[in-house]
């Protein structure tokens, strides 16, 4: 299995995924933490729409995802 970097010098589709999210970085419109939420979400949302769900959604990930943070 390839490494995040090795996808990212290897695979060009990645690459255009990690530079579009790096360039949304730079230009301040979004920090790093609200990255990695928007894209756990996407995995989430993508997951209960096609049916697939491949693991269990913990109480506290979904409380976290809909702003109910303890």
């Amino acid at each position: 299995m390839k490494t995040p970097r090795e996808k990212y010098l290897n695979d060009a589709h990645f690459k255009r995924l990690v530079d579009t999210m790096m360039n949304q970085i730079h230009n301040c419109n979004y920090t790093p933490s609200e990255i990695r939420e928007a894209s756990l979400l996407a995995s989430i949302i993508h997951e209960e729409q096609t049916g697939h769900l491949t693991f269990k959604h913990h109480k506290e990930v979904m409380d976290f995802l809909d702003g109910k943070r303890k």
